[in-house]
């Protein structure tokens, strides 16, 4: 499973408006499909990210932590590149290995390309998950504005 842009702007929006009701004001969507983004982003990050209060909410420390990546994600409009879904290990890497763009997967899963020299690693040393995670991309290969932005944006 991926992080969606539309969960992240979803997080993002119910931290600047203070509440979740205030949230689909702005985003135009229901409650259900509001708490359900977060809910996914959640288990995606392995934590919760708002303390529910009687006055609205409040971010928990995975909260906090995770803010600035998911507002730059947004600001520097990546929200606006393509972005496909891929379940697949073996199709994400066979992707970027064919100059398909960048991917973000687990350490474990790249040892080979590594070995063969097919990809390049990038580590990121600020994201926090429950296993380690790699940004790989294919060595010398052309990389789109959106794909170089995120790069930066990673290994900044």
């Amino acid at each position: 499973m991926a992080m969606e842009l539309n969960e992240i702007e979803t997080f993002v929006t119910i931290h600047r408006v203070g509440g979740f009701g205030r949230a689909v004001t702005i985003l135009h969507i229901s409650q259900p499909a509001i708490s359900r983004r977060i809910d996914l982003l959640e288990r995606e990050l392995g934590a919760p990210l708002f303390e529910r209060l009687s006055t609205g909410v409040r971010l928990t420390e995975v909260g906090q932590a995770f803010l600035p990546y998911a507002q730059q994600l947004l600001r520097h409009g990546l929200d606006e590149a393509p972005i496909i879904a891929i379940d697949s290990l073996t199709a994400q890497k066979r992707l970027i290995e064919a100059d398909f763009g960048v991917g973000l997967l687990p350490a474990s899963s790249i040892e080979e390309e590594l070995r063969l020299g097919t990809v390049r690693l990038l580590p990121i040393a600020a994201l926090q998950t429950t296993v380690p995670v790699v940004v790989i991309h294919r060595c010398q290969a052309y990389l789109s504005r959106a794909a170089r932005r995120l790069l930066e944006m990673l290994t900044e």
